[in-house]
């Protein structure tokens, strides 16, 4: 499904409300042990955000207040996460890319 373009500031009012009930929504699923899709949630409220800043400083300071109940939101959301599923590691911190391949090849060396 293709987003609406996020041209005015009634569209992007709009399109917070929707994204602060997903993010209330994914909270209330998470704790109800359900999975959610964290990527199309980061996904929108990237556009969203992407959005507000190409609107001029008058009228995007009427967006302040529900931005910040957002990032409250989210930070909810972060907090759930973190008690259901722990501090789960990050990857990209953990190992770099080769280090997987490197430790196959040297399994494969080992066999041969």
């Amino acid at each position: 499904m293709t987003e609406p373009a996020l041209n005015d500031l009634a569209q992007i009012s709009h399109e917070l409300e929707k994204v602060a009930s997903l993010v209330q929504a994914a909270t209330r699923l998470v704790n109800d042990g359900r999975v959610i899709d964290l990527k199309a949630l980061q996904d929108r409220t990237a556009i969203l955000c992407d959005a507000a800043v190409t609107l001029p400083a008058a009228e995007s300071k009427t967006l302040l207040e529900p931005m910040t109940d957002l990032i409250q939101h989210l930070d909810r959301l972060t907090v759930t996460l973190t008690d259901k599923y722990g501090g789960l590691p990050d990857l990209q911190t953990e190992a770099q890319p080769d280090t997987a391949a490197s430790a196959y090849a040297r399994s494969l060396d080992a066999e041969g």
